[in-house]
């Protein structure tokens, strides 16, 4: 079953199987639209994630994908609201220490945009890396920053970008980087 959402970041697809969200774009998707409670209930942990009044989510979720892209994923969702960690950080908390590549290209695959952040995996030098469009959210970013904040990587050190976004002041960034 589907469902979409208007958000601050555009249109939102939601899919549901099985009694849990399976994933998350804002690419249109095809099949049968409708409401069951596991829609609804993710329709309003984003509308409350949006308005700032939600830093956890509790929607069943059930990504498709390997045992390890799952694994980072599961990773993905435990880091807290505000916080950010390296591709190398992720690796080693899935028992794979090596595998930071491996863990930007999980990443990268996210299907559930949103309930799994990965707008809080960045580089090991703390810049915005792996993805298109990560100069234009940099930019973004600084041009965001409160004052005596120098870097998007100091802001993303800081826990920042969650709170830009929860602002809708990367709105036309953050849809392109949906796109992606």
């Amino acid at each position: 079953m589907l469902g979409r959402l208007e958000t601050p970041v555009g249109t939102l697809w939601i899919e549901e199987t099985d009694g849990a969200v399976t994933r998350v774009t804002n690419r249109p998707l095809s099949g049968p639209e409708g409401e069951t409670p596991v829609l609804a209930q993710a329709k309003r942990e984003l509308c409350e994630y949006f308005a700032g009044a939600r830093k956890t989510f509790t929607v069943p979720l059930n990504p498709a994908g390997t045992d390890f892209q799952r694994a980072v994923w599961a990773a993905l969702r435990a880091i807290p609201y505000g916080e950010t960690r390296t591709y190398g950080a992720v690796a080693a908390a899935v028992g794979r220490p090596k595998a930071a590549r491996a863990v930007g290209n999980a990443n990268n695959k996210n299907p559930i945009l949103i309930f799994t952040p990965c707008h809080r995996v960045v580089g090991a030098d703390g810049a915005l890396v792996g993805f298109a469009g990560q100069r234009v959210i940099k930019d973004t970013i600084k041009q965001e920053l409160p004052e005596g904040f120098q870097t998007a990587e100091f802001a993303l050190e800081h826990g920042l970008v969650d709170a830009i976004v929860e602002r809708g002041e990367l709105r036309s960034t953050l849809a392109h980087l949906l796109a992606l």
